[in-house]
């Protein structure tokens, strides 16, 4: 997940793309490492190790973004397919969860129902902002920071359904800081001065990630 840039923000020099491109793949491959450890540590457990609507949004993003409107760069494809391949298992765990809630639950029914449903609003939703706004690494972005909200909420209201793995938390951390890095070289390499808004972001996933890495080791 790396913003999308236009051509005055590319970087100038080829270190810089270089080092760009190196932080990015990296950081997606930890992305791809938590979304395992992730389906790994559920396995079970009767829980889910992604919060639903995390998962939601996680592939339907993948499958807009992979089959839909595909980047250009190989590698980047590759690791967007190993995503939607990985978040398959973390949804078909989401099911799971839901199917395995006793008949007289209020989220026996409508859990199923508003997966299904969460799919089909969460992928029109990637198609109108992408149509908007021609920047889909930027609402992978939004996607990031929505999810790190949803690990501190669910771990602070809904513990009993997380499987809170530290892992998963230290992944992410990583993962999405090194492609925030990545963004930040090529916008300081390009001379461009750094945008308001998406350093917001960052600074906002990054901030919660660290306090459900926190709160997961308080426990």
């Amino acid at each position: 997940m790396s913003f999308a840039r236009s051509p005055r923000t590319e970087p100038t020099s080829t270190t810089a793309r270089a080092l760009s491109l190196v932080l990015t793949v990296v950081g997606e491959l930890l992305w791809a490492g938590a979304y395992a450890a992730g389906a790994i540590a559920a396995v079970g457990t009767g829980k889910v190790a992604f919060p639903i609507p995390a998962t939601v949004l996680n592939i339907s993003w993948e499958a807009a973004f992979l089959f839909w409107r595909p980047p250009a760069r190989r590698i980047t494809r590759a690791l967007y397919g190993v995503w939607f391949a990985l978040d398959l298992v973390l949804l078909g765990q989401a099911w799971m969860w839901a199917w395995r809630l006793p008949p007289g639950h209020p989220l026996y029914v409508s859990g199923l129902v508003s997966i299904a449903l969460g799919l089909v609003a969460a992928f029109a939703l990637h198609a109108v902002l992408y149509r908007r706004f021609r920047k889909a690494n930027l609402e992978a972005f939004a996607i990031n920071a929505v999810m790190s909200l949803l690990f501190v909420w669910t771990i602070l209201f809904h513990p009993q359904h997380l499987v809170a793995s530290p892992v998963v938390a230290v992944l992410k951390l990583l993962g999405t800081g090194l492609i925030s890095v990545a963004n930040l070289v090529s916008w300081r390499s390009s001379g461009s001065r750094l945008p308001k808004g998406p350093s917001t972001v960052m600074l906002v996933i990054a901030s919660m990630d660290l306090v459900y890495l926190l709160l997961i080791l308080a426990r």
